[in-house]
This record gives C-alpha cells, sequence and structure tokens, in this order.
C-alpha cells in the first residue's frame, strides 16, 4: 500500500485554473491551492480558522477529534464554556453548508459557526447562529440537507461573534448540557 503526503507545505507552489467570467474568456488565471480542493481539508481548515477567531477574542479553545462528532471546537471565557459547531465551504460559488440530515441533531446550547473560506488572497467569512436560526433557515430534501449560502448572506448572522458571548451570559451555560447527546 502506498501512502501519500496530504499534507501541503507552506512553500508549495500555487497552481492556477481558469477564472469562470461572463466578460472574458477562460484564459484569466486565479491562483489557488491544491489542498482547497479536498472536502476534508476544507473543514479542518474552517475549525482552524474559527479557533483562530475565538483566540482572537480572549476565548481559550480546544478542538474535539474525530470524524462523527456533535461538536467541533469548546470555547471558554471566565469559567463559562460553550460548544461550537463549524460549517465550512471551500468558495462562495457553493451552494450552502452541508447539515445534518435529522433536524434533531442540530442540538440547543451549540453555537454554528459557518465559514467560507473565500480565495486565497481573501479572508474568510463567518456567520455566526444559534441552532434555531441554523433549523429555521435549512432545507431538507429526500437525499441531503443544506442550510443556503443565499438565506444567510447580508444577514444580521454576519461576523456576529456577540452572539457567542450573549450565549454564555446565560445563566447554567456549561460545556455538560450536551454530554448525553453525542
Amino acid at each position: 500500500m502506498t501512502r501519500t503526503n496530504l499534507a501541503v507545505p507552506l512553500n508549495a507552489q500555487r497552481t492556477t485554473r481558469p477564472a469562470k467570467s461572463r466578460r472574458t474568456a477562460a484564459t484569466q488565471l486565479k491562483p489557488t491551492s491544491d489542498g482547497r480542493s479536498n472536502a476534508g481539508n476544507t473543514h479542518i481548515s474552517g475549525e482552524m480558522f474559527v479557533a483562530a477567531e475565538l483566540a482572537k477574542r480572549h476565548y481559550s479553545v480546544s478542538l474535539t477529534m474525530g470524524n462523527a462528532k456533535a461538536v467541533d471546537l469548546f470555547a471558554e471565557y471566565k469559567g463559562k464554556a460553550i460548544c461550537i459547531q463549524v460549517k465550512a465551504i471551500a468558495r462562495k460559488k457553493s451552494v450552502g453548508w452541508p447539515l445534518p440530515f435529522q433536524k434533531e441533531k442540530i442540538i440547543d446550547g451549540v453555537m454554528y459557526v459557518c465559514v467560507v473560506l473565500n480565495e486565497i488572497n481573501e479572508p474568510p467569512t463567518y456567520y455566526v447562529m444559534p441552532p434555531h436560526e441554523v433549523r429555521q433557515r435549512g432545507k431538507w430534501y429526500a437525499t441531503r440537507a443544506i442550510l443556503d449560502l443565499g438565506k444567510v448572506r447580508n444577514s444580521k448572522f454576519l461576523g456576529a461573534w456577540h452572539l457567542i458571548d450573549k450565549e454564555l451570559r446565560k445563566p447554567d451555560q456549561t460545556v455538560r448540557r450536551i454530554a448525553n447527546v453525542t
């Protein structure tokens, strides 16, 4: 069995791909990284960016491990902790973020941060939402469930990190609230 290195070194060469434009031919090239094409890389990148944003806001942050987890991050501030679920997509052209197929897996007491990683030279875009808003704005189909980017773009949830602070101020906000769900 052959092992391949999935990590992209910091000094890796940038590859190019044709840019889609109505006005010009597909001869324009935009820089991109080979590592961004993998869905697993997109998700872990989203988690890392969200963890960095929370750390900038003086939270202590822990990442959880594994693929089938109810919570991606724990954020603690002044003795109170909150659970964060991260949803990430690579580009604005994506339809939206995949959601759990069962609505009841969107857990109360867990904040959702939906990330658009954007192009390499553009910072990520964050939408911070409580679970009831994710359930309300999500779309459930016969074969999949998504939170449509169009339902949150330019909304009050854009960069709404204050909602995490607000959730932490609620009485009895502890990590233990979701212990029996996972």
